[in-house]
């Protein structure tokens, strides 16, 4: 995974599921199939917190909803 992740994932999976997001610096960080591997990985507790991490919170944010 990346660096700190197990910890930001324990977050996200408890109390901060909606205060955390994606982010990168793609394209410098490699192909985004592997970084998508990566977050399948990681160890979210659901498919809702993974999409909030990945989408929901970062649209709410910018008002993109």
């Amino acid at each position: 995974g990346f660096p700190g992740s197990e910890d930001y994932v324990k977050a996200a999976n408890r109390q901060l599921q909606d205060q955390i997001m994606f982010g990168s610096v793609y394209p410098n960080c490699g192909p985004l199939a592997e970084i998508m591997e990566i977050v399948d990985g990681l160890g979210f507790a659901d498919d809702t917190i993974k999409q909030k991490y990945l989408r929901d919170n970062a649209r709410r944010v910018l008002n993109l909803s």
